[in-house]
């Protein structure tokens, strides 16, 4: 059974704590959206748990909305057995059987009887017992439906005090109370002492006739023979009159009571209403509040903003409207709901869709609306676009990522640096030393080796001096290595195509290998930029890295060269399967190795620093990769420096 909603006196829609069937209406009302602290809470629900007037509200279909203390006090019903049933419980007969009727025929005809006025009606408590109470009705508006409060008193005692009176009619100076009587014509003809005040707030003397809202009071007294309540204010006091018609018909005796500390409870409640409505109305959060099935019932102004609803495409809906998707409304409930069920609330990033499709990062916490018994009836949830927030972490990832690439990057150009610059050390150092022997081993050596030949033609048959003669011969190739080495080449670099040099190169050595049972494979970039080198001493440097690389192949024979460009340099790497590991690559590129199977690199390597080129060996996956690094050409000149 659903009701509709609160609303206040101008007309914004309230949200209420205390539950009723569908979960979320009740007593202690504040606007839509409001999210009340702990102290405002408390200070509203004291005001209305100690009014002494019942309030009770209902919908079109007379279900009650809100039951609060005092009218739990004055029917015997609970808050929780009241709300969610129709007020006929609250009438006898014959008016409970009548009354839908009547609320049928206003709503049909929009004429009013009971509504905005006050009157004596008869109320039904929960054991049954009939009682008289006083009833005020007023109406308000939630959107196109309509809703209905009444404010209630059991006047049981009243009148019995009104008998009383009247029997003690003889002495109402004694009455605290303000105590007046009226003519049917509205003519003031008696007040007591206390009524003195009431009179000056009329502007009124004995023998004149009270202002109009008086008479006609009076005469709707005179007419129905039943008592009426009204109010009169004088300065900060406030006064509830009631009116009651004489037992002749003639004068209506007025009996008063200060009703001032009531009223400013409820101007305080009024108060607090609009300054936390405008609290959360300027809230740049989208907050709204649903049911337990996460139908939404209120929402603040920032949520049909953030998705791009209407108040009435988001008001009723449920809340799958802001899921992309089942499956994410399903499994937001799954994560959410055990959280909120025992710590009372949830925070979570999600992704949430607008009307027009689009999906975007949001933060929801999502708080639980508790009963008395602690039961959950509903939720609040606060919805925060992180749209930028998300945007700015990406970048922020994006950099350290990319920053981190520069960091490797710049440690490997290092590393080569470093690789570089030691290598030309040890050249140097091994050059220097090399220098100092060829000089110094020259002389004696070539005198050993030539006393060695005379001794071995005069004893042929002594295996010693065959030794000497071996040795010395050995030791004679190593000066003539040691003299080509640091032997200056001259250089001629100009323009040239790289991929024309190679496919000179293979050319000319294709027939030698081929009987080898060597073949290639060329992976030649195209429209690749000239680079600037001596051709003819690239090609003696290509040839000899081919050879070097068919000496360490295994059985298959397969060599890959592969050519492309970077911003300054040409690249070429020539590729061939190991046979087995290199024990140390770097021993390549030391002049003097006598190992024939070895890889003599160190005049390549030599060449190619003359041009302003690198040339490196590497061991990876299995391969053997000869690497050289040569420099761009610029048009109509030499390459920058490198």
């Amino acid at each position: 059974m659903e009701g509709g909603p609160q609303m206040d006196e101008a007309g914004q829609q309230l949200i209420c704590d205390r539950p009723d069937a569908s979960g979320l209406k009740g007593v202690n009302c504040r606007p839509a959206g409001t999210v009340s602290d702990e102290k405002t809470a408390a200070r509203l629900k004291a005001i209305l748990d100690t009014t002494v007037d019942g309030i009770v509200t209902i919908d079109e279909h007379a279900i009650i909305q809100s039951f609060n203390r005092a009218a739990e006090r004055i029917f015997g019903y609970s808050a929780n057995e009241a709300i969610g049933r129709n007020v006929k419980i609250l009438q006898p007969s014959p008016f409970r059987e009548h009354h839908d009727e009547f609320i049928a025929h206003y709503l049909r005809t929009g004429v009013k009887k009971i509504i905005g006025i006050g009157r004596e009606v008869e109320g039904r408590r929960k054991d049954g017992s009939v009682f008289p109470l006083y009833l005020a009705v007023s109406e308000a508006k939630a959107g196109k439906e309509k809703i209905f409060t009444g404010i209630m008193r059991d006047i049981t005692e009243q009148k019995a005090a009104l008998e009383e009176i009247r029997s003690l009619a003889r002495f109402p100076e004694e009455n605290p109370h303000p105590v007046l009587r009226l003519s049917r014509e509205g003519i003031l003809l008696y007040a007591n002492a206390p009524a003195r005040r009431v009179i000056e707030t009329l502007s009124c003397k004995f023998g004149q006739a009270l202002p109009c809202q008086w008479k006609d009071a009076v005469v709707e007294a005179l007419r129905s023979g039943r008592s009426k309540e009204i109010e009169a204010r004088r300065g900060t006091t406030t006064y509830a009159l009631t009116l009651v018609p004489t037992s002749n018909a003639k004068d209506i005796n007025v009996y008063g009571k200060d009703i001032t500390e009531r009223k400013t409870a409820e101007e305080a409640l009024r108060a607090s209403e609009v300054k936390h409505r405008t609290l959360i109305q300027s809230s740049s959060d989208a907050i709204l509040m649903m049911d337990r099935s996460r139908r939404i019932l209120s929402f603040n102004k920032a949520f049909p903003d953030l998705f791009g609803l209407t108040d009435k495409e988001a008001e009723g809906q449920s809340a799958r409207i802001i899921h992309p998707s089942e499956e994410s409304f399903i499994s937001f409930g799954e994560r959410a709901f055990p959280a909120v069920e025992a710590t009372g609330s949830f925070r979570a990033e999600w992704e949430f869709v607008k009307k027009d499709g689009t999906i975007f990062p949001v933060e929801e916490t999502l708080s639980a609306i508790r009963g008395h018994d602690g039961e959950i009836l509903g939720f609040v949830a606060i919805i925060r676009d992180i749209t930028e927030r998300k945007e700015t972490e990406k970048r922020l990832a994006d950099y350290r990522e990319h920053l981190e690439e520069l960091v490797n990057e710049r440690t490997r150009e290092l590393e080569d640096a470093y690789k570089i610059m030691l290598q030309e050390e040890k050249l140097k150092t091994l050059g220097t030393i090399s220098a100092e022997m060829a000089h110094e081993f020259r002389n004696p050596l070539m005198s050993i080796g030539g006393f060695a030949r005379r001794l071995q033609k005069k004893n042929p048959d002594l295996p010693e001096i065959d030794i000497i003669v071996q040795e010395s011969s050995r030791l004679e190739e190593i000066l003539r290595r040691i003299e080509h080495y640091l032997k200056p080449v001259e250089l001629r670099p100009k323009e040239c195509s790289i991929n024309e040099i190679i496919n000179q190169a293979v050319e000319l050595i294709s027939p030698e290998l081929k009987r080898a049972g060597v073949h290639f494979n060329m992976r030649l970039a195209r429209n690749l930029p000239h680079a600037y080198v001596d051709p003819a001493v690239l090609m003696q440097v290509l040839i000899n890295v081919i050879h070097n690389a068919v000496k360490v192949t295994r059985d298959d024979k397969s060599i890959t060269i592969e050519t492309c460009e970077t911003d300054q340099n040409i690249h070429i790497s020539v590729r061939a399967r190991l046979g087995q590991s290199l024990k140390d690559p770097e021993h390549v590129f030391v002049p003097f190795g006598e190992d024939e199977k070895g890889i003599s690199a160190a005049v390549c390597f030599r060449l190619l620093r003359g041009m302003g080129g690198h040339l490196s060996l590497m061991e990876e996956d299995g391969s053997v990769i000869f690497a050289a690094s040569l420099l761009k050409a610029i048009r109509g000149g030499a390459p920058p420096e490198p």
